[in-house]
């Protein structure tokens, strides 16, 4: 068995292997993995990737096949920073509505 193939990473258009792990700091159990998160490998697909602190300069590490469903819920590609326009921000000072009035419409 494999990862799951959907949503394979890539940056400018290239595939790449790499992911991301990152500090559980809700484990369900005193069992869960002080580490989680994912992987895509090249030729092989999406894997979970979960670490536990074995002593205080190493991490031991368990991959886990993703499935393509779990792939299309997680691994959903973002949106290219060099492909989106930057839209302004809308400015809101003081938490005032951003609506135009007239300025000679007094509301008392």
């Amino acid at each position: 068995m494999s990862g799951s193939k959907l949503n394979p990473n890539t940056y400018n258009g290239e595939e790449r292997s790499g992911g991301y792990l990152k500090r559980n700091h809700k484990p369900a159990s005193a069992r869960a993995p002080h580490w989680k998160g994912k992987c895509w490998l090249i030729g092989y697909g999406w894997v979970w990737v979960s670490g536990w602190d074995n002593r205080e300069d190493m991490i031991r590490l368990s991959l886990q096949d993703m499935s393509d469903e779990q792939a299309r819920k997680f691994c959903q590609p973002r949106g290219d920073a060099q492909n989106q326009p930057n839209a302004p921000k809308e400015q809101r000072p003081n938490g005032q509505d951003t609506v135009q009035s007239d300025p000679n419409d007094i509301p008392f």
